[in-house]
């Protein structure tokens, strides 16, 4: 019996000449190469196949936390720029301005970006940034064709555009 156990723990613990593939976690990718590598490594290390897929699954689940860690960062990150955005006094304050101020940022960026460059603002989330919006709005107001000038009461002012501009202008 002993001498079965100690064969069966021998077998177990044994070097194998040839890894058979480890087993990865659901959604875990790997690079061949990388898993390569680490074959020779777990054979000079003496692991057996078992010791070396808990090398693997602690290696895979390290990584994986590591790439949620990454993730919920650069969430709060960004969740902080559209937040920031929104409070600005400049650009947000209310949705209603702030509305405005991203429509402006959008007008900018069709006129003189291209798709790529949107498309890059909206990988990337810097497009949520207070100051990739401001910086857009600001252009996109100078761009802004003038509209009719309205009077408080809506209606189009028969004003010349001398008096609009100046409307002290000629008045003592």
């Amino acid at each position: 019996d002993k001498a079965a156990a100690d064969k069966a723990a021998a077998e177990k613990n044994k070097v194998p000449d040839t890894y058979e593939d480890f087993k990865l976690p659901d959604g875990a990718v790997v690079d061949p190469a990388d898993m390569d590598a680490f074959k020779p490594l777990a054979k000079e290390l003496g692991l057996s196949q078992e010791q070396a897929q808990k090398l693997v699954d602690f290696e895979a689940s390290r990584v994986q936390r590591l790439q949620e860690a990454q993730i919920s960062g650069w969430n709060t990150i960004h969740e902080g720029w559209k937040k920031d955005a929104l409070a600005d006094k400049e650009i947000g304050g209310t949705q209603q301005k702030f509305d405005e101020h991203v429509g402006l940022a959008r007008a900018a960026i069709k006129a003189f970006g291209t798709p790529a460059l949107a498309e890059a603002l909206n990988l990337t989330f810097t497009g949520d940034h207070p100051e990739f919006i401001r910086f857009f709005a600001r252009v996109g107001a100078a761009i802004k064709s003038d509209g009719i000038v309205v009077s408080g009461n809506g209606e189009v002012s028969q004003a010349s555009l001398a008096d609009r501009i100046f409307p002290s202008h000629g008045k003592k």
